[in-house]
């Protein structure tokens, strides 16, 4: 095998290896921000919850301004 075959080749190799590469990355790239939609729906669906018809957070106030009246 000449040289110049010989150096085509191994850019050939190079470029499958750059392209392989990419394809795990763009992967990996699917599966982080898939996880992230499901944090994120997660999050929302906590925050939204509803204890006696107030979210999370303003029933955690009124519970605890009750715990203080009662005190």
């Amino acid at each position: 095998m000449s040289t110049i075959t010989y150096q085509v080749v191994q850019i050939m190799w190079a470029e499958m290896a750059v392209t392989e590469s990419k394809i795990i990355t763009i992967a990996r790239i699917e599966k982080i921000e898939e996880r992230l939609k499901e944090l994120t729906m997660t999050e929302h669906s906590m925050s939204t919850t509803t204890q006696n018809g107030k979210s999370n957070q303003d029933y955690s106030k009124t519970k605890h301004q009750t715990n203080n009246e009662e005190n």
